[in-house]
């Protein structure tokens, strides 16, 4: 029995690490916590298998019927390397989100022009929900904001599991609502004070929000292969994954677009 016991890892490159806790079983199952003990009755640990680049670890009993598995704990936070490849997998959706969302837009332009009463609803939208913000102070005004777009946003991605159908609906959605009321705002104030209204906080804001509609568009792009029998992935591995790349990335960006809306947009609207 080999002294040494070597735990090989696959996330970019293959490290040596050490096992800090024991594995919980029968007491004379457990491995030692010391890289290097001699584990007895055992043979060495190995790599068993490798999902997302989240190894699970096994060691084999002397007795073939007894295998014991331990996976690491996930945390929310993705690595550098994990937010790089993940940002890769969104390459072709997020293309297809900014045809959804472009394809709405083309539609509320068109909305203001041709049917004046499809963009007098969608105003009067827009001014109710405007309406629910005027007023606050800015640190609860920047609050509000971050809840209101991380709720949407986060529920883009879950909701993405129900084929894409969600996201799809939000980006056009939004493409209609953001292209009335420029629209609208540019015949009233004027089209530069309507786009330092939107530009600031939008610089930030909406590439959160279009990476977010790619993971749901993904998401339900895996659901339908998933059910066609062409993909093997569990939905709540990709949903995961969805979830800590919008905690590692999605959120913070989120979080400096409401500080910038709250504090510099407003600013600078009310000067003019």
């Amino acid at each position: 029995m080999p002294q040494d016991v070597r735990i090989g890892v696959l996330n970019e490159r293959v490290e040596r690490l050490q096992l800090r806790h024991p594995l919980r079983g029968d007491p004379a199952d457990d491995l030692s916590p010391v890289l290097g003990g001699a584990v007895a009755g055992h043979e060495p640990l190995r790599l068993e298998t490798v999902v997302d680049r989240n190894p699970t670890y096994a060691y084999t009993s002397v007795n073939p019927s007894v295998t014991i598995n331990s996976r690491p704990f996930m945390t929310m936070i993705m690595s550098r390397d994990e937010r790089r490849a993940y940002t890769s997998r969104l390459q072709p959706y997020l293309l297809a989100s900014l045809l959804l969302f472009g394809a709405g837009m083309a539609v509320g332009l068109m909305a203001v022009s041709y049917f004046p009463a499809l963009s007098d609803h969608v105003e009067a939208t827009i001014t109710t929900f405007v309406g629910a913000f005027s007023g606050m102070p800015r640190l609860k005004l920047a609050g509000a904001i971050l809840l209101n777009n991380a709720t949407k946003t986060l529920l883009a991605i879950v909701l993405g599991v129900m084929l894409g159908i969600v996201p799809m609906i939000f980006l056009f959605a939004n493409g209609i609502a953001l292209a009335v009321a420029w629209s609208l705002s540019s015949q009233n104030r004027g089209p530069w004070l309507a786009l330092v209204s939107i530009l600031p906080h939008g610089v930030i804001e909406l590439p959160a929000v279009f990476l977010g509609t790619s993971i749901g568009l993904m998401i339900g792009s895996q659901a339908l292969k998933r059910l066609t029998g062409k993909s093997e992935t569990p939905i709540g591995t990709e949903l995961l994954q969805g979830l800590r790349y919008f905690c590692s990335v999605l959120l913070p960006l989120l979080f400096v677009a409401a500080l910038v809306e709250a504090f510099i947009t407003t600013a600078l609207i009310s000067q003019r």
